[in-house]
C-alpha cells in the first residue's frame, strides 16, 4: 500500500496540472452531454454516439449533477494519475525489491519529461482524464496480476478496460497473450482470449445494436478524412517537421528494444518478463510501420497500433530502473548518493509545482476568453450557434476548444473537435472547407446566410453590425 501511495504522488506531482487539455474538452464534454443534452441543445460535435467509449460515459454520469466542468475534470485526472502512478509501482515491486532510490529514479526518468511521451508516435498516458487513461489504469491493474499469475482476473480486467478505450485494451490484450503463448502454449493462450471475448461480448452486442447499424459505404472518404487528419497518431512519419523525431524516436525505440534483449537472459525472471513484454510492444508497432505506406493498408491505421509505444517505454523505464536499483545496493556510499538525489527530488517537484500549479492557475484567471464565454452565456440562449473566423492560420484556433462547454453554445466548426462517427466526419470536412475560404478570402463570408450561424466571433474588423467588444475579440450579428 505504501508503495502504491508513493508512486501516485510522485506521479501526481510531476504531472498534476490547473488545466484542461484539448483532448478532455472533447471527450468530458461528450460524457457530460450525454448525461444532459440541454446542456448544449442540438449540439453537432457533443451528440457523437457513446461508442467504444461507452464505460467512460457511464462511469461519469453520476458526477455532473454535483460539481462542475473544471472540478469534474481536473478531480478524474488526479485520480487517474494516481492510480497510474500506484498501479506503476506495484508492478516494479512485484518484479523485485524497491527502495528510496528507485522511487527518486522513477521520479527523474519515467515520471519527468523523459516519459511524458513514448519515444515515437506521440503516445502519452500521463495526462488529462479521458477515456483511454482509464483503459491503461484497468490495463495496469491486469498486469499486475498477470505477473501474479491469476490470469482470468487478468483478462477479465483487460475486458472491463475495453469499455473505456477498446484499442488501447486491445492491444495490451496482444502482448499478454503472445506472452502466455510463448511461456504455457497456445491452448493457454487461446483460453486467456476467450475469456477476454466473453468479458467485452456486452461491448460488441451494444456496439453491432447502435454504432454499426449504418453501412460504411455510404460515407465513402470518411476513413481518408479521419486518417488524415489524425495522422499525427496513425502516419506520424507523415507529419510535417516531425520526420525527424519520429525516425530518430523509433531509433531509440529499437535500441531499448536490444537492450532487453540483451538483459532477457541475464536478470530475473520477472524482471525479464517486464523486458520480455517491451519487447512485443516494439515490434507489434513496428511491423505495423512497415505495412503502412501500402495504400491498401490505409483502412486498417484506424485501429491505432502505435498505442503500444507508450506500454513499451513504460516498462523498459521500470525494468532498467530495478536493475540499477539492485547495483545501488552494492555501492560504498549510497547513502550519500541518496541523500543527494532526495534534495534533487525536492527541488525538482518544486519547481514543477510551481510551473504546473501555480503559474497556470494565473494565466487561467487571466484568459480573455472567460470573458467572452460569460458574456455569451448570460446574454444567448444555450445552443446559440457561433462562427469564428481566426486571424493567422487557416485551422480553427485552440483557444476556442473550450468555448462550447464554457459558453454552452455551438461553435459551427472547431479543428480538434474531428468527430468519429462517418456521417459526421463528412460533415465536419465541409465545414472545414468552408471555413478555410472565407479566412483566405473575407468576401466569401456571403456564404454563411445559408448557414444556421447566430453570431460571429472573430479579432478581425468586418464589416457587419457589432453587437459587442471585449478586449480582442469582436461580436457581430448573423448575416441577413
Amino acid at each position: 500500500m505504501i508503495v502504491f501511495l508513493i508512486g501516485g504522488l510522485l506521479c501526481v506531482l510531476n504531472h498534476f496540472r490547473i488545466e484542461i487539455s484539448t483532448n478532455q474538452e472533447i471527450y468530458m464534454a461528450l460524457a457530460k452531454w450525454w448525461a444532459d443534452p440541454s446542456w448544449i441543445p442540438q449540439s453537432f460535435y457533443f451528440s457523437d454516439p457513446a461508442g467504444t467509449r461507452i464505460g467512460f460515459t457511464a462511469i461519469m454520469y453520476p458526477v455532473w449533477k454535483w460539481f462542475s466542468f473544471e472540478a469534474v475534470s481536473m478531480g478524474a485526472t488526479f485520480i487517474n494519475l494516481f492510480a497510474i502512478g500506484g498501479f506503476i509501482f506495484l508492478i516494479a515491486k512485484q518484479a523485485s525489491k524497491v527502495n528510496f532510490f528507485f522511487f527518486i529514479l522513477m521520479h527523474l526518468t519515467l515520471f519527468s519529461g523523459l516519459g511524458d511521451k513514448s519515444f515515437y508516435s506521440g503516445e502519452w498516458i500521463f495526462g488529462g482524464a479521458e477515456p483511454k487513461t482509464f483503459a491503461y489504469i484497468f490495463s495496469l491493474w491486469g498486469l499486475l496480476l498477470f505477473m501474479k499469475g491469476k490470469h482470468t482476473w487478468t483478462f477479465l480486467l483487460l475486458a472491463l478496460g475495453a469499455y473505456f478505450h477498446v484499442l488501447v485494451a486491445g492491444w495490451i490484450l496482444l502482448i499478454l497473450l503472445l506472452d502466455t503463448w510463448y511461456t504455457d502454449g497456445f491452448k493457454r493462450s487461446f483460453k486467456s482470449g476467450l475469456i477476454f471475448v466473453a468479458g467485452i461480448a456486452p461491448l460488441f452486442f451494444y456496439l453491432l445494436s447502435s454504432y454499426f447499424q449504418k453501412g460504411v459505404s455510404s460515407f465513402a472518404g470518411a476513413d481518408d478524412i479521419f486518417i488524415y487528419h489524425l495522422r499525427n497518431h496513425l502516419r506520424p512519419w507523415l507529419v510535417e517537421g516531425r520526420e525527424y523525431r519520429f525516425y530518430g524516436g523509433l531509433f531509440y525505440a529499437f535500441v531499448g528494444c536490444l537492450v532487453a534483449f540483451y538483459r532477457l537472459k541475464r536478470t530475473d525472471p520477472k524482471i525479464a518478463l517486464l523486458y520480455r513484454l517491451s519487447i512485443y510492444a516494439f515490434i507489434v508497432p513496428a511491423f505495423f510501420t512497415l505495412l503502412a505506406p501500402w495504400d491498401w493498408f490505409t483502412p486498417f491505421l484506424k485501429i491505432f497500433p502505435f498505442r503500444l509505444t507508450m506500454m513499451q517505454k513504460i516498462l523498459l523505464f521500470v525494468a532498467v530502473g530495478l536493475e540499477v536499483c539492485q547495483k545501488f545496493e552494492t555501492l560504498r556510499f549510497k547513502k550519500q548518493i541518496t541523500i543527494g538525489f532526495a534534495v534533487v527530488l525536492l527541488v525538482s517537484g518544486a519547481l514543477r509545482l510551481n510551473k504546473n500549479i501555480v503559474k497556470r492557475w494565473n494565466n487561467w484567471q487571466e484568459d480573455s476568453l472567460v470573458l467572452v464565454a460569460q458574456y455569451l452565456e448570460t446574454s444567448y440562449p444555450a445552443g446559440t450557434s457561433v462562427f469564428y473566423i481566426e486571424t493567422n492560420t487557416l485551422k480553427s484556433d485552440d483557444e476556442m476548444d473550450p468555448l462550447s462547454r464554457m459558453a454552452r453554445v455551438n461553435v459551427f466548426f472547431v479543428n480538434k473537435f474531428l468527430p468519429f462517427s462517418p456521417e459526421k466526419i463528412l460533415e465536419w470536412q465541409r465545414r472545414l472547407e468552408l471555413t478555410k475560404s472565407i479566412q483566405k478570402d473575407p468576401a466569401q463570408i456571403e456564404r454563411l446566410k445559408k448557414e444556421p450561424i447566430d453570431l460571429i466571433l472573430t479579432k478581425k474588423e468586418l464589416n457587419l453590425r457589432l453587437i459587442h467588444k471585449l478586449g480582442e475579440f469582436n461580436i457581430y450579428d448573423k448575416l441577413q
